[in-house]
């Protein structure tokens, strides 16, 4: 959240897109984990196969998200590089306060 909040603030698409990774590494780790443990459960009547086809459905979902997320930042960065945007830097690398006597 404080990365996406402060990339915002100084208009940081390198900020936003490590941000959108994380978010997406732990969405994946979490359908993963809910896919692995839905594919053990037995067969039903409704469902002949059993629940392993979710482990591919959890895949295709992430792929999904991970295709949405990289056109997205495809696209922001094709136009930053038409039209570079000002990067407020200088809050990013602000220099140590120096005392000299």
């Amino acid at each position: 959240v404080a990365e996406v909040m402060f990339g915002l603030a100084i208009n940081a698409l390198v900020l936003l897109a490590d941000a959108a990774h994380m978010l997406l590494e732990a969405g994946s780790l979490g359908i993963g984990l809910v896919a692995s443990v839905s594919s053990k459960w037995k067969a039903t009547p409704m469902y002949t196969y059993g629940y392993a086809r979710f482990e591919v459905l959890a895949a295709f979902v992430n792929a999904v998200f991970v295709a949405f997320a990289s056109f997205f930042l495809f696209v922001e960065g094709l136009e930053r590089l038409l039209e570079p945007p000002h990067v407020h830097s200088e809050r990013l690398l602000e220099p140590p306060h120096v005392h000299s006597e």
